[in-house]
């Protein structure tokens, strides 16, 4: 027994400990930069440029967060699958008795019906399922283009000199990493999902 593990009494099981997606940490990070520069710049700028920066800042984490959160039933992709497949054997046995036998009244099995209806209420659940992926791509998607548009308001930000060239270089390459980060993210997603 492992002398450093807590004993527990309790018969329920800890709750599952929640580990941060490295691209929801990598775009922590650029908010909380953005707040820091934000909060130096002339207060000139603090009415209409600096609120704006920092609430692009927060949506992108925010929309990686929802993209990540949209739950996908994984099994439900596998177990199509695999459905998909016993009807095809079915299917390839049932022709190769009608070419054996030429009975084309060959009938098909109450197991048959059984797995076909199963394929069905399957495929129902699959649709639901392909509305949550888009979903789940659409905010990562909304994450991407929020990227952009920060990248424009600091662009903006320096040429008015509310930010520093630094800040501003600084800024652009934690930007470009969450924007491949996102990137890596969707395209995971997609190929995970097999979605096109």
């Amino acid at each position: 027994m492992d002398k450093n593990k807590p004993k527990s009494n309790s018969k329920y099981h800890a709750p599952k400990v929640y580990v941060e997606l490295k691209v929801v940490a990598k775009a922590k990070d650029l908010a909380t930069v953005v707040f820091d520069v934000c909060s130096r710049a002339p207060k000139q700028f603090r009415g209409d440029l600096v609120p704006r920066m920092r609430n692009i800042s927060m949506e992108i984490v925010r929309n990686i967060g929802r993209a990540n959160e949209t739950y996908i039933d994984i099994k439900l992709v596998r177990d199509i699958e695999s459905t998909l497949g016993a009807l095809k054997v079915i299917e390839k046995q049932k022709l190769a008795v009608l070419e054996a036998s030429g009975d084309f009244d060959v009938a098909l099995k109450e197991d048959d019906f059984d797995k076909l209806r199963v394929f069905i209420l399957k495929l129902a659940k699959a649709f639901k399922h392909e509305e949550k992926v888009g979903k789940r791509l659409e905010y990562a998607h909304e994450a991407l283009n929020l990227c952009g548009e920060l990248d424009f308001l600091l662009a903006l930000a320096m040429a008015n000199k509310a930010i520093t060239v630094a800040q501003r270089e600084r800024l652009a390459g934690l930007i470009e990493d969450v924007k491949s980060m996102i990137g890596a993210y969707i395209a995971s997603n997609k190929k995970k999902y097999g979605y096109a």
